[in-house]
């Protein structure tokens, strides 16, 4: 075990090819044979490797390491080793919506449906089997979206009316300030993870809300913001601000406070120093 330092989990290319040594040494060796801390090492080891292999788009890999990681658990995986089994599944999920094979999504979605401890521990798998059901039917994977976020206890109406709009864009006029850009910067960071999880959520959905013309997309912007200068900002609040500027820009023709609204999108990146979003 005295290989298995911080550096070494960073999964360079090095690593990869140790992680992968190790794999075909164990290949076909059956795993009940083996030091039940040595099959938990190999399959952390495998599950950091298929991790990263999912940050680099590598949905073949990431597979083969997760395959190898769900060997070394064993069928005891989810009472021993809970929350690496957890996490191989969730990444098994992952991998295979890469990979564009929603019956293996699907079947790894449904295993941790029925082990998951609790609700928070099935929210990721929720919104993987969201984003890969919306290829064929994105008026399913909004409603079951606004169906965890309502237990997640961000509620929406079915059909967003002129009230609900005004209502919306006014409790966003509370954060207004002088100087909204040290207000973002000095604010908290959002550590509350259903408030999180709603902010990844609804982040998925807003392209799904803009292809379906929906009236819902200002009331989803108008609530991320508001989730961020309540309970702290996260790289996801950066779509809320530029979802909630286009939403002016497209449905009142706001050009002006659109645009303020993008820029403070920025002040968000550059904060959590996101580019990439």
């Amino acid at each position: 075990r005295g290989f298995v330092t911080p550096e070494f989990l960073q999964c360079n290319s090095i690593t990869f090819l140790a992680i992968d040594q190790m794999n075909r040494a164990c290949d076909g060796t059956d795993p009940n044979r083996l030091d039940t801390r040595i099959k938990n090492t190999l399959a952390s080891l495998n599950l950091k490797a298929a991790e990263r292999a999912i940050d680099l788009a590598d949905a073949s890999s990431a597979l083969s390491h997760v395959r190898f990681g769900l060997q070394f658990v064993g069928d005891t995986g989810w009472s021993l080793c809970y929350e690496i089994c957890l996490r191989l599944h969730e990444a098994a999920c992952l991998a295979n919506y890469l990979n564009s094979s929603p019956d293996e999504v699907l079947k790894h979605f449904e295993e941790i449906i029925n082990h998951a401890r609790k609700f928070e521990d099935k929210i990721k798998a929720n919104c993987i089997m969201i984003k890969s059901s919306a290829s064929g039917n994105i008026k399913g994977a909004i409603n079951s979206a606004f169906i965890i976020l309502n237990q997640l206890g961000e509620s929406f109406p079915s059909v967003a009316t002129p009230e609900d709009i005004q209502n919306a864009i006014a409790s966003i006029r509370e954060f207004h300030c002088d100087d909204p850009k040290e207000k973002i910067l000095d604010a908290p960071e959002l550590t509350d993870t259903k408030k999180l999880w709603s902010l990844k959520l609804m982040d998925h959905i807003f392209p799904y809300l803009h292809m379906m013309s929906s009236n819902l997309l200002i009331l989803i912007s108008a609530r991320m913001l508001k989730i961020s200068f309540q309970h702290g900002f996260a790289p996801e609040s950066a779509f809320g601000f530029f979802c909630y500027s286009y939403s002016l820009i497209s449905t009142f023709n706001d050009i002006e406070e659109g645009y303020r609204w993008a820029k403070l999108a920025l002040v968000v990146l550059e904060r959590f120093n996101a580019p990439s979003l």
